[in-house]
């Protein structure tokens, strides 16, 4: 369920950084649009936040470390 409540997170910090945010950081740097959209419902499904705080921590975590990475690599 999509709301503001949070549950159990499915997976821990390390492993979502490993998988679904390397994946989606990919997609951003192909394509770009939508990428916020896919880091909050992965942060909503997988993390368990509410979808107020997947949204207001999508921007902060996650948009600029990929595209930093790739920068330096």
């Amino acid at each position: 369920r999509v709301t503001d409540h949070e549950s159990p997170p499915r997976m821990s910090m390390t492993w979502f950084a490993l998988g679904p945010v390397a994946a989606i950081g990919f997609y951003d740097g192909f394509f770009g649009p939508g990428a916020g959209s896919f880091y909050a419902l992965a942060l909503v499904g997988l993390l368990g936040l509410g979808l107020r705080s997947a949204t207001n921590n999508t921007p902060q975590r996650f948009t600029g470390f990929w595209p930093w990475v790739s920068s330096h690599s």
